[in-house]
């Protein structure tokens, strides 16, 4: 599978990911939007699989531990790891 092909995989599946966790937040009263930038590079298996988990988590402790009320969900990968930052109206929560 050409590189550009692996990448638009990867990212329909987290994006797959993504949509299933926010309808699931949308419930209890949270909105806001995910964004989700480009992988320089097709990912591991075993980097999608942590970073599934990663995204898993994210949402659980969202729906626990913050008020209902929109977010901004921000994941990018940075040369060297990953960098996740979610907002709340004017707080930064990290």
């Amino acid at each position: 599978m050409p590189a550009e092909a692996g990448i638009a995989a990867q990212r329909a599946g987290l994006q797959s990911l993504i949509d299933e966790e926010e309808s699931r937040l949308e419930a209890p009263g949270f909105t806001g939007d995910n964004l989700l930038a480009e992988p320089h590079r097709p990912l591991t298996p075993e980097t999608m699989r942590l970073l599934s988990g990663l995204l898993a988590e994210l949402y659980a402790n969202i729906a626990k531990h913050t008020d209902p009320g929109e977010l901004v969900r921000h994941l990018r990968h940075l040369r060297h790891g990953r960098h996740s930052r979610l907002r709340q109206r004017h707080h930064r929560i990290r």
